[in-house]
């Protein structure tokens, strides 16, 4: 069973020590299922890019939320 993609990630949200800018679809076909005409179907995709504002760029998937101390709620990357 495939991992939900769901996860509550919004622009402004702490990530891996920055802030998130931009949340978008993948141009990757991979990310996304085929027709049975053998066709890419560009809707509902298996991961978003999340887009932090140093410049990196993650996958949803990769991303996983954890209690800070503070008692906030950041993303960390999956090990």
């Amino acid at each position: 069973m495939r991992q939900s993609s769901y996860k509550h990630i919004a622009i402004g949200s702490r990530a891996v020590g920055d802030v998130v800018v931009k949340i978008k679809k993948p141009t990757d076909e991979s990310a996304y299922s085929k027709l049975w005409s053998g066709q890419t179907r560009f809707e509902n995709p298996k991961w978003y890019e999340i887009h932090l504002k140093d410049g990196r760029v993650y996958k949803d998937t990769q991303l996983i939320p954890v209690i800070t101390p503070e008692g906030d709620i950041s993303l960390e990357v999956v090990q």
